[in-house]
């Protein structure tokens, strides 16, 4: 009982501060161009190398361990450094209506 209380509670000062909700604006100033920067470098040619470096290597550890999971793992990454900058937009971003 005190738990779900003190859980009540949490959740009233939460829907109170709803100045909570703009963590993700500000300072597009300072680090929009460093982030615009490297999110282009993931998404060019620096980050088709990265993938086809984490495929190599789990190509080879998938040799070594005679295992596919090492490869699944390596195209994983590549997927992850090309879509990561628009997932991480997505949830920064994301307004409470």
């Amino acid at each position: 009982m005190k738990k779900s209380l003190m859980l009540a509670m949490v959740f009233g000062v939460a829907m109170m501060l709803p100045s909570l909700v703009f963590a993700g604006t500000g300072g597009e100033v300072e680090f929009g161009q460093v982030y615009q920067t490297i999110s282009e470098w993931f998404r060019g040619t620096l980050g088709k190398t990265i993938a086809l470096s984490a495929l190599g290597v789990g190509l080879g550890m998938g040799v070594v361990r005679q295992s596919m999971m090492a490869v699944v793992l390596g195209i994983a990454m590549g997927i992850g450094i090309y879509y990561g900058p628009d997932v991480i937009d997505g949830i920064v971003s994301a307004v409470i209506m």
